[in-house]
């Protein structure tokens, strides 16, 4: 799953990248996850320097590590997610951490986008 994630939220910043040739306003990336150098590299191969900020960890469960990552954003992608873990695993990442990056950026004023992998089957096996 993590490098699916790495796969869409890489796609998704070089689209945003790609849109100052077009817009003429300059966005910036930010890459913000627990371990966010991974893809943070990848995108620093591909992308112009003054596009990508430097990568902020956070962790979703712990809503206090968000706001400050979110502070002068204009819009929050948020990609997180798991397919597999426990009950109480679905519970603090999928249902509060979502809830804590809606508060984060609501508590800044910026944008949100929560993009769900789990989809919505009634009959899925996820809990």
């Amino acid at each position: 799953m993590l490098d699916l994630l790495a796969f869409v939220g890489s796609n998704i910043a070089t689209a945003i990248s790609k849109a100052n040739n077009t817009t003429g306003v300059l966005r910036r990336v930010q890459v913000s996850s627990r371990n966010p150098s991974n893809v943070y590299a990848k995108l620093k191969e591909t992308l112009p320097q003054d596009h990508l900020l430097p990568p902020v960890p956070v962790d979703v469960t712990k809503g206090e590590t968000l706001t400050q990552a979110f502070q002068n954003a204009d819009a929050v992608i948020s990609l997180v997610g798991i397919l597999q873990g426990s009950a109480a695993q679905f519970e603090a990442i999928q249902w509060k951490g979502a809830e804590n990056v809606a508060r984060a950026a609501a508590a800044i004023g910026t944008k949100l986008v929560h993009v769900s992998a789990i989809g919505a089957d009634p009959h899925s096996k996820i809990p």
